[in-house]
């Protein structure tokens, strides 16, 4: 999880197809969620930094749409983690 942080940070935006990464790289320059998708394993991990930039949000690919039965890891926009 902490490598596609790190990833995240730096603009890679991992395993997204191009034109999401292009979607990105506009919403940088113009606002909107930011979003980046990489593989942990047998997992896919979702990052995602909506347009307030003020969080970002770490979650399993799988969990999305799912009741998740925890709360999700949470980071402000320097990387550290706000949720226990």
């Amino acid at each position: 999880m902490f490598e596609a942080i790190s990833k995240y940070k730096k603009g890679d935006w991992g395993i997204l197809p191009e034109a999401d990464k292009e979607e990105n790289n506009r919403a940088i320059k113009e606002g909107g969620p930011i979003l980046g998708l990489y593989n942990a394993g047998k997992y896919d991990i979702v990052v995602v930094m909506g347009k307030e930039r003020s969080k970002i949000e770490v979650v399993m690919k799988h969990e999305i749409g799912k009741e998740i039965i925890h709360d999700p890891v949470i980071y402000d926009s320097k990387g550290i983690r706000i949720t226990k």
